[in-house]
């Protein structure tokens, strides 16, 4: 009889909305809106189940992120694309490659130059046209940056130094720090120098255990970027 009417007192709780189911609230602050913000350790997967989604719904609602390691602690992802991209995206793409070219090349005109001069006096405007075409798969045969950092193993709290090449010249970046296949978190900004290296010294995190692995990766505000071997944390 008591457990009965306990479950009759939460029913009309419920039904008063005087009682949460909570599960069901916790899932929507996290993903309100069709986001949510990336939290230290998140993976895909994670992502998916915290938001009742598929990782390759992720995955189509944010273009710059191919794996759990291209995820930024702090930052917001989509979790579902936006109503706008259920539409032809072969007749977007045409329309916007249409547009951009006509752009660029009543940009040359008018300042009577062509258009391949007119890029080689503007590195900014040429690397962000490079990165859309490397984004869609249509990039030339630049290449891609490259990172590393020196030495390969230590102890928590010992200087490394994170080093890349091969980055839009003069743009900055994040330095960020994470284990294989999960977010990363950022630690530092830099400066790419005029001829597309950049170089850090860091404190390796101190709330990184011994025995695991780190990557860190330099990215542009744009999206590229650039991704160390594995460190080993020693004790």
């Amino acid at each position: 009889m008591k457990s009965r009417l306990s479950v009759l007192v939460a029913a009309g709780l419920v039904a008063g909305g005087l009682l949460a189911a909570y599960p069901a609230s916790a899932q929507t602050v996290a993903c309100a809106g069709g986001t949510t913000v990336v939290q230290r350790g998140d993976t895909l997967s994670r992502i998916a189940d915290r938001c009742d989604v598929t990782e390759g719904a992720i995955l189509s609602a944010n273009p710059t992120v191919d794996g759990s390691g291209d995820l930024t602690v702090g930052e917001t992802v989509r979790v579902s694309s936006r109503p706008e991209d259920t539409g032809s995206l072969e007749e977007g793409l045409g329309d916007f490659t249409a547009g951009a070219k006509d752009a660029v090349e009543g940009m040359a005109r008018e300042v009577g130059s062509s258009v391949q001069n007119l890029l080689d006096r503007n590195p900014d405007l040429k690397s962000r046209l490079q990165k859309l075409g490397r984004d869609v798969g249509i990039g030339d045969d630049t290449a891609a940056p490259s990172a590393n950092v020196s030495p390969t193993s230590g102890p928590a709290g010992s200087t490394v130094t994170v080093s890349a090449t091969g980055l839009p010249a003069e743009s900055p970046v994040s330095v960020a720090v994470g284990t294989p296949g999960t977010a990363s978190e950022p630690i530092r900004d830099a400066r790419v120098s005029s001829s597309g290296t950049v170089s850090v010294n860091l404190a390796v995190p101190s709330w990184v255990a011994a025995g695991s692995e780190l990557t860190f990766t330099i990215r542009t505000d744009d999206g590229l970027k650039a991704r160390t071997g594995r460190f080993e944390v020693t004790r």
